[in-house]
């Protein structure tokens, strides 16, 4: 009875870290579409100082954004190569 639960413990925490890496994922995907998108509008002209400021506040956050996500990303591969190697 414990081997079951032991073994059906496991694949329901590697389903979990599996959702939670894809939700990362879809994250830092949207994080970039988003970083794109306003990218094009640096091409416009007739932007103003504040439009321009606001706008390049918004890409380093962001940016900050995209990498907190992007380490959570690289830290959960190293935990599944850790559990996978025992």
């Amino acid at each position: 009875m414990f081997l079951y639960f032991t073994q059906h413990a496991g694949a329901m925490t590697s389903q979990r870290r599996e959702m939670n890496l894809q939700k990362l994922l879809t994250l830092r995907n949207g994080y970039r579409q988003l970083i794109a998108d306003e990218l094009s509008k640096f091409e416009t002209d007739g932007m103003s100082n504040y439009e321009f400021e606001r706008l390049l506040r918004l890409l380093t956050e962001t940016a900050g954004e995209v990498k907190m996500i992007r380490d959570k990303i690289i830290h959960h591969n190293d935990v599944e190569d850790r559990t996978s190697r025992k």
